[in-house]
């Protein structure tokens, strides 16, 4: 099989990080063909270096199989010979999360809305079939983060990244190096830091972490170095809203409630998944309109991209 970038024209490079690049790239045309078809959506594709011989997902091949609309498609994924990998993903026009609440503040009402799709992505992973004998693998995230969420101009959002964090019910957490680290008390649960079993729960305080950020406009744990972070993740109390303002954000007593559940340092105090933590957020008051949040959430990133890269 050819490698991945010589069947597919790069149309620019996007970003890099550790030993990975990142390009927006074309599906060449068929091979003896002298016609390229009209319409050649754009991808992701993803080129690890000699430093990341294997993909960091947990397996590749089951990611392939999460097909969903709330999730960034995984289409091809090969090694190059022992010297690096190659991954073709979809392209999702439009800011991450952690862009556009940077620049946009980000309502309650729509802060729930992207949750929710997000919820129902994770959702998508729990009883996913692998392609062998039919078994059941609940195919987890467990490296979520603002910057894993795709925003496009449509509205819609996309939960890129399952599995970096390596997380199926069967292995305990290994953490996914560099990515991991810097998220560290932001938005790993307790489980990860302890590098314990881990399992829906585990996404459900991920989530709830990146809810928490979008209502607070900050850390899930302030704290003045890493050690301190790790330290109050662990040994301390569970966190609550109770640092929000109310003079630039209102959050109801419901909304507290079930974000202070997602929360909780011990993983049975939790929502058991994203099923759970998903008819506890379409529930609450905030989620009544759906419709006026996806525009409003298609309007902000259409201001801060007014033009489609």
């Amino acid at each position: 099989m050819l490698p991945l970038s010589d069947r597919y024209e790069i149309v620019r490079r996007l970003d890099a990080g550790g030993s990975i690049e990142f390009y927006e790239a074309k599906e060449l045309g068929s091979v003896g063909s002298p016609w390229r078809p009209q319409f050649r959506p754009s991808r992701l594709l993803l080129r690890g270096g000699p430093k990341s011989v294997a993909p960091p997902w947990a397996d590749p091949a089951i990611a392939r199989r999460l097909v969903h609309p709330n999730v960034v498609r995984m289409f091809e994924c090969i090694s190059r010979d022992g010297v690096g990998w190659e991954a073709i993903l979809e392209f999702v026009a439009g800011p991450n999360l952690e862009e556009l609440a940077a620049k946009k503040i980000v309502s309650t009402e729509l802060a729930c809305y992207i949750a929710a799709a997000c919820c129902r992505a994770l959702t998508a992973g729990l009883g996913l079939l692998d392609g062998g004998g039919g078994r059941r693998v609940d195919f987890l995230h467990g490296a979520l983060s603002l910057r894993l969420i795709q925003l496009s101009r449509h509205g819609e959002v996309k939960l890129g990244g399952f599995a970096l964090g390596r997380l199926k019910p069967e292995l305990p957490f290994d953490d996914c190096g560099p990515i991991w680290q810097k998220e560290i008390g932001r938005f790993s649960a307790p489980e990860q830091v302890l590098r314990d079993n881990s399992g829906p729960e585990t996404d459900v305080f991920g989530l709830g972490a990146v809810l928490h950020a979008l209502l607070v406009k900050g850390p899930l744990i302030p704290a003045p170095s890493g050690h301190a972070t790790v330290a109050e993740l662990l040994g301390g109390k569970s966190p609550t809203l109770s640092r929000l303002d109310p003079a630039t954000t209102t959050v109801s007593p419901a909304l507290a409630r079930v974000l202070d559940k997602a929360l909780a340092r011990t993983s049975a105090k939790r929502y058991p998944s994203a099923i759970e933590l998903l008819a506890a957020l379409e529930a609450l008051p905030e989620l009544v309109n759906a419709d006026a949040a996806r525009e409003e959430l298609a309007r902000a990133v259409c201001e801060i991209c007014p033009v489609e890269p």
